[in-house]
């Protein structure tokens, strides 16, 4: 059976509850939903993978998050989804699922994309240098980046 029984998604609603303080959220990016029609309720381990509809497989997510999700593992679909946003320019906490963005990419200037003018680009210049020392080369390197290792 693909779909989860009327038992299955009562008592998933209800944990759901329980641990939102009395609010149904989606179990990925926290958004509040507010009737049943916005809840998809989610196999963990996708059923196209031989996830079973058990109660222990089954989350509530909001539509977005269960499209973007599609038959992914929802460990690959966490990553997926903190690549971007720290590709975006986003801070990510530890959890991944918490994420703010970045008011200060550069030593506190925070300037929107659009409204870059050539004198915004050089004070931005002038400050990484300030701080950075002389610009000769580009280092990638992970280490001077403060990245963490590829394993």
């Amino acid at each position: 059976m693909r779909d989860f029984t009327d038992s299955i998604k009562f008592s998933v609603v209800r944990d759901n509850l329980e641990k939102n303080n009395g609010r149904i959220c989606c179990e990925i990016c926290g958004k509040e939903l507010k009737s049943i029609n916005e809840c998809h309720f989610d196999h963990i381990e996708a059923y196209a993978k031989g996830g079973k509809s058990i109660k222990t497989n089954c989350q509530i997510l909001c539509s977005d998050c269960n499209l973007k999700k599609n038959d992914k593992e929802l460990a690959d679909f966490l990553l997926d989804e903190k690549a971007k946003k720290f590709l975006e320019g986003n801070i990510i906490d530890e959890d991944g699922l918490n994420i703010k963005k970045e008011n200060d990419s550069l030593n506190n200037i925070n300037i929107e994309l659009e409204e870059m003018t050539k004198e915004k680009f050089d004070i931005m210049v002038s400050s990484f240098i300030a701080d950075k020392g002389n610009i000769t080369k580009v280092d990638f390197n992970r280490v001077y980046n403060n990245l963490p290792p590829i394993k």
